[in-house]
Parts: C-alpha cells; structure tokens; sequence
C-alpha cells in the first residue's frame, strides 16, 4: 500500500465535523464511555495530532507478510488475508453496551474519530498499570481555594499515544511488541518460520538443515526466517543453483562458512553464526556497493526497481 494513500483516507481528520468517541475493552467485550463533549474535543484534537506525528510522506508502508526485525522505520500492517483474529475482534463494533463497572477493569481503550459512517478511524490502545491512578493506592490531591483536596475517585491517564490504527479493512501495527505479547503473534511468528524450514527442506541443494530447525523455536532466531519464503535467492537455487554456489565460491568471507560438494551446500559448522549466515545468504542480506564495492550485510533493502 502506497503512504499518499493513507494519508488521502485520513484527510477527514481535518475537517470541522469531526465526531469523537471512546470505548473500552474488557473481558473481550466493548463498552461505551459515556465523556462529556468538551473532554471528547480535546481527545479528537490530541489523537489528530498523533496521528499526523505518527504517519507523513516518508512513512514506509509494508505488509506484515514481509515483517523485518530489524526494519524498525516501517509501519506494518493487515488486510483481511492475514489478519489474526485476536487482532480483528479488537474493532467489532456491535451491540456495544455503557461501560458501568470499576475503571481498574478497564484493559484498553478503543478511539473512534469519524466525520459519517465511510470516513471514519480506529484507533486502539493498550493501557498500563500506569494509566490508572487508584485512590486505595496512592493518595491524590487537586488544588482549590488554597487548599489541598483529596481527590476521592479512581483516575483514567489518557496520553495521546496509541499502538494500532484500524481503516478500510487494514490494521497498522504502531507497537509491534504489544501484538507480540498481548495478540499470541509470537506463535504465528514460530509457525511460520516452522513452514519456512520446511520450504527449505524441500530444496535439494541445501543439505544437514538440523542447526536451523533448532534455532527456528527461538522467536529472535524466527524472525529472521520470517520473509525467506519471498526472498528471489529461493528462485534462483531452484532454477539455477550453479548461480549460487558461483557467489559462494567467489565471496571472501562465505567460503569460510560454507561447503559446497556434489551441487549441494553445508555448513561447515553446526553453529548459530554459520546457520545466521545461511539465512542472510537466503534473504539475499549480502550486498556489494556498485560504487565502492564494499561488501555490506543488511535486511533494510528497499527495491528502487
């Protein structure tokens, strides 16, 4: 998805007739927030302004199909295709109820800012033990008539930050380590780089895979075989291997990992640094400079054509 594309659907963020409302999450359920029409100005205003902070022209739009770790200046989102359902039911907006139970319930808050019913946003935020101010917990006071006062109610810290962004059918992911930790998408992450290894297994050059098959149940291991299956190296060890085993033999530092025997490649140790290169050589992660010819190591490539 092209950035000018996103920032065109949220041109309505501008617009005078912007409608705010907020819901919370709980127990799986939503519930409506009833907030009196001045407070839901300033949170409209404060989340627009977020949002426009968050996303501008040189924003790096990518499908979470193509997730890199260490592509740390690109939003990554779903679509229907891919979409985790502990993700999606996040946005279902049905016979939602008032929310009337105690605030300590409350696990996340669910903003919506809409001008009519096709141009709207969603925008969802975890909350912390630090948004929550309990009054059996800490005494809190407010200042009035020259005297300190006991604030006698539990209260709601409402920073502008949020972690997804929901629109026409996608999911921008903003915090990738809280749909890592509350959206189980650790597993996903572990049975993709599982199938992965699989694709892998299937390819007669590549031989004695043990060492990757190990390290594929580590998450930080797994996400580096997270995108393998797009990768154009996979292409060309299928229809041309000679091709690989050419850029093998000529690089100063791969013939130090790899052996290459009857057409087919191993490592030439069972150890997590040889099979980490076997993966960047697969992601195509080892490029030289036409201009310098310095060899680099990278997985932030952004293809020009």
């Amino acid at each position: 998805m092209e950035t000018k594309n996103l920032l065109d659907q949220l041109t309505f963020l501008d617009d005078d007739a912007l409608i705010c409302s907020v819901y919370c999450l709980m127990k799986d359920e939503t519930y409506r927030l009833n907030v009196n029409d001045s407070a839901l100005q300033k949170i409209a205003k404060s989340f627009r302004l977020s949002i426009k902070e968050k996303l501008n022209d040189d924003t790096r739009l990518k499908n979470i199909d193509n997730y890199n770790d260490e592509d740390a200046k690109s939003i990554h989102y779903f679509t229907l295709d891919n979409i985790i359902d502990d993700v999606s039911n996040l946005f279902l907006m049905n016979d939602i109820k008032p929310f009337s139970d105690e605030m300590s319930n409350i696990e996340s808050i669910v903003i919506k800012l809409n001008i009519n019913e096709e141009n709207y946003c969603l925008l969802y935020k975890k909350l912390a033990p630090i948004h929550l101010l309990q009054k059996d917990k800490l005494s809190m006071f407010s200042f009035n008539d020259g005297m300190l006062q006991e604030v006698s109610q539990d209260i709601l810290k409402l920073d502008n930050n949020f972690h997804f962004l929901a629109i026409d059918k996608k999911v921008f992911i903003f915090n990738f380590n809280i749909l890592e930790k509350y959206f189980k998408y650790e597993d996903v992450i572990l049975q993709k780089a599982k199938t992965n290894i699989e694709l892998l297994e299937t390819i007669e050059f590549l031989e004695d895979l043990e060492k990757l098959k190990v390290l594929s149940k580590n998450k930080i291991f797994a996400k580096k075989l997270h995108n393998i299956h797009n990768s154009p190296v996979i292409n060309i060890i299928k229809e041309n291997p000679s091709k690989v085993e050419s850029f093998v033999n000529n690089h100063s530092e791969l013939k130090d990992f790899f052996d290459i025997n009857n057409g087919k490649l191993y490592l030439k140790k069972q150890t997590k640094k040889n099979a980490e290169k076997l993966i960047k050589l697969l992601n195509d992660d080892l490029i030289q400079s036409e201009l310098t010819d310095i060899m680099y190591e990278t997985m932030n490539k952004e293809k020009m054509r």
